[in-house]
């Protein structure tokens, strides 16, 4: 355990180094690269690969020079039982794992911006379940740092060298980088709104538990904490399915206008629709989640904060594409001005609630956030609130919008006695309503019909890519199977 706890304070201090080290200039790299790209800018491509292989690899260097310099005041620090020899060994090679992992990881950015998310995929999967395969048969063997700062390093080397060969052809311009110092100012500006959105929401992420706990009793938190939990999980589920949009759009922005808002309008729609199918189920099922988990007792502590977060998730929905076409457009200080509203309002909520009417009602604090949200649609890069852009956001989600708050709304009416697997069917079928619902009523309007028709097709081209690899298994099997000979059919 000692180790266990040396080990992760060594990867907490080198996570948040490589989270604010790069002030945000991977982040701003990916649209400036793939507008880049798009409008033929060979010269300037090279230029920003440059200046992000540079930024990560001096940052990355300098990290490790400082916490390898400083290592043996980190073995003092820690109060760790673990020799100091073994310590500074373990902190030497995971200062080069670091390294070539951010080097990695900028070569990755790279391969975003070009739109190749497809190859970030085949890098990552395998290499990440060999590193676990062979974690868990090394590290039981030879139980010690070294082991583990050994494995980390073979994971690095073997995913740098691989990353190096991958990038190198599908984008030439990283072998023939140049000095991208000119580009560096715009790049910063770009990242520093991104870098002070992620230390603002760092800080006020983990402070509403304490306010709770100091306010209604340790016992207050672990409702609020579960709800969260499953909020984050079903939140980060639709940024990340949104998130390939950001070089995308930035390809778009200056070669072609129309098809960047046909495609952020149409993404817009598609987010919010399956935010409001998705919280539907989340508000329904949530608790009986928790109650497979937890017990019923937990699960029935829990339902307050799911359902306000299930609201809540709804409302920043709204706002994901929004701040992703703002960020392609290369504006960053939306979200950052979204995440000062939604997590202030949130955090002085909790705080008045806590204090005057205490637990459950804290639990219902996300709800207080709402205004503030649908103060946030109409933010942009020059307002912090514009009625037209507000309006032009709202329009054309308005329906889904409706039906998800229904949805989530008719999980307060379950009877109390309901069981946990009906609650998951009834949240389900309300779920497979809302969708319905949406497209029949958009419909009858004749709204939003090109939205459907793209819908279709994607549904189409999912459906026919699951029996294009289906059949192909079924026949790879086949041929594997040995042939049959005229005795054993005989027999």
């Amino acid at each position: 355990m000692e180790a266990m706890g040396f080990s992760l304070t060594v990867a907490a201090v080198l996570g948040i180094a490589g989270r604010f080290g790069t002030c945000g200039i991977g982040e701003a790299a990916l649209p400036a690269i793939a507008d880049s790209i798009a409008c033929g800018d060979e010269r300037r491509v090279r230029r920003l690969i440059g200046a992000v292989l540079a930024v990560f690899g001096v940052s990355s260097i300098v990290t490790a020079v400082l916490l390898a310099s400083s290592a043996g005041r980190l073995v003092e620090w820690s109060d760790a039982l673990v020799g100091k020899s073994t310590a500074v060994t373990f902190i030497g090679i995971t200062c080069l794992s670091y390294v070539l992992g951010q080097i990695t990881h900028a070569l990755m950015t790279i391969l975003r911006a070009s739109g190749r998310y497809d190859l970030v995929t085949i890098i990552t999967t395998p290499l990440t379940l060999a590193t676990g395969i062979i974690a868990c048969i090394v590290v039981p063997l030879a139980p010690s740092l070294t082991s583990v700062a050994l494995v980390g390093l073979v994971s690095a080397v073997a995913g740098s060298l691989t990353t190096l060969f991958v990038a190198s052809r599908a984008v030439p311009a990283v072998c023939r980088p140049l000095a991208g110092l000119s580009e560096l100012p715009s790049l910063a500006r770009y990242g520093s709104w991104l870098v002070l959105t992620s230390a603002f929401a760092a800080l006020t992420g983990g402070v509403d538990d304490l306010v709770i706990a100091w306010s209604c009793g340790a016992t207050a938190v672990p409702p609020w904490a579960i709800a969260k939990r499953l909020w984050l999980t079903a939140h980060t589920f639709l940024g990340q399915h949104a998130e390939h949009l950001i070089p995308t759009l930035g390809s778009l922005r200056n070669t072609a206008r129309s098809s960047f808002d046909s495609v952020s309008s149409a993404m817009h729609w598609y987010v919010v629709l399956l935010a409001a199918v998705g919280y539907t189920l989340f508000a329904w099922a949530g608790e009986a989640i928790v109650a497979i988990v937890a017990g019923s007792s937990v699960a029935s502590l829990c339902q307050p904060p799911i359902f306000a977060y299930s609201l809540y998730g709804i409302g920043l929905a709204t706002l994901i594409i929004p701040v992703i076409a703002a960020l392609a457009e290369g504006a960053s200080r939306p979200a950052f001005v979204v995440a000062v509203l939604t997590n202030t309002a949130q955090l002085a909520a909790i705080y008045g609630i806590a204090n005057t009417l205490g637990a459950p009602s804290v639990y219902y604090a996300p709800l207080a956030a709402l205004p503030a949200l649908m103060l946030a649609t109409g933010t942009t890069s020059t307002s912090i609130f514009d009625p037209r852009s507000a309006r032009s956001r709202i329009q054309p989600i308005a329906v889904p919008l409706i039906f998800g708050v229904l949805g989530v709304i008719s999980s307060v009416a379950a009877p109390i006695d309901m069981t946990g697997w009906h609650r998951m069917a009834a949240g389900g079928v309300l779920a497979v309503v809302v969708f319905l619902s949406t497209i029949g009523v958009e419909r009858l309007l004749r709204i939003n019909t090109t939205f459907h028709l793209q819908l279709a097709r994607v549904v189409k081209h999912a459906i026919d890519g699951v029996a294009r690899v289906t059949l192909r298994a079924v026949v790879g099997f086949t041929r594997k199977q040995p042939p049959h000979t005229t005795q054993q059919v005989n027999s």
